[in-house]
């Protein structure tokens, strides 16, 4: 059974710490005993514009309407079973392109109800400081999660939320540097990897078996 993993780096720098840690995320996974296949996206080069609530979505029931290249990332994240969401920090937050990118998955339960709830996430964070705000940018990538039924994973007790990189402003070069860092994303990979492999067979046992499965549909229907 062929378990997908979805790496996607939010930074805007070519070869940037947060690629480097999403990347080493990406190979621990494919180091857990599964079929496990990876793909790794970066939106330094991809025009994505953010939502911008004309509800087009809504009116027509599809996905979302704007068109640039949201889509062919979306394609990417509708067919993977795993994800890892990378950022470096922002004012304690994701980058504006990711959070782009967030805001436009908006539309896809009204075409695919309950797509996501088999999905599993981790979350990754580099920032400039030790301290610099990676919990925070951590915390935003899981409320995007848990909006879309995406379960949130972490890698061990040494980072329950996700894994934090301190780069000392040396983008790659300083992210390869940050050993307990690195060993972060390593566990999240592997975390992911496993839980996303768990999900999915679960999920096809069940349903040979013909099991009743819930799933929430229409949550705007009270």
């Amino acid at each position: 059974m062929e378990v997908k993993i979805l790496g996607i780096s939010g930074s805007m720098r070519k070869d940037s710490g947060t690629e480097h840690a999403v990347q080493e995320a990406l190979k621990a996974a494919q180091e857990i005993d599964a079929d496990i296949t990876t793909e790794f996206i970066s939106l330094n080069s991809k025009k994505i514009n953010t939502c911008i609530h004309c509800d087009r979505c809504f009116k027509k029931g599809t996905l979302c309407a704007l068109k640039d290249d949201f889509q062919e990332v979306q394609k990417s994240f509708l067919e993977a079973d795993g994800f890892i969401l990378g950022s470096p920090v922002y004012n304690m937050n994701v980058t504006p392109v990711l959070s782009a990118f967030m805001s436009r998955v908006r539309p896809t339960y009204l075409v695919h109800p309950g797509h996501f709830t088999r999905k599993v996430g981790g979350a990754i964070a580099v920032g400039g400081g030790r301290n610099g705000g990676q919990e925070m940018t951590i915390l935003n990538i899981h409320n995007f999660y848990q909006t879309y039924e995406i379960l949130c994973c972490g890698g061990s007790l040494a980072e329950p939320a996700g894994a934090m990189l301190w780069s000392r402003d040396g983008s790659r070069e300083g992210a390869k540097n940050d050993a307990p860092g690195n060993m972060g994303a390593v566990r999240i990979g592997k975390r992911v990897a496993q839980t996303a492999a768990f999900l999915k067979f679960g999920w096809e046992c069940f349903e040979k078996e013909g099991k009743n499965i819930y799933i929430t549909q229409k949550w705007f229907d009270y």
